[in-house]
């Protein structure tokens, strides 16, 4: 048990830094750029306009920057225990 220690450190704050990492450079590593320059017509008042819905482009990048802390961390660990 305590061999497992080291590695499940190194592979939480592997996870934590590659998380944060992706979360503050995801747009330049993923290639994607903020559209504000494009206009775009907005629906009237009381109408249902369906470019609103579905996630925000924070939300995905969130989610993309969790889902590398998790993968790194685990990639971490897998090679640190079988060392």
């Amino acid at each position: 048990m305590e061999q497992l220690v080291g590695p499940l450190l190194g592979a939480c704050f592997m996870g934590i830094g590659a998380g944060l990492l992706a979360y503050a450079y995801g747009d330049k590593i993923w290639g994607r750029r903020d559209k504000r320059g494009q206009k775009s017509k907005k629906a009237p008042s009381g109408f249902y306009d369906p470019r609103e819905a579905g996630p925000t482009a924070k939300q995905i990048r969130l989610r993309r920057a969790v889902f590398s802390g998790i993968c790194i961390g685990l990639m971490f660990f897998f090679y640190f225990t079988n060392r």
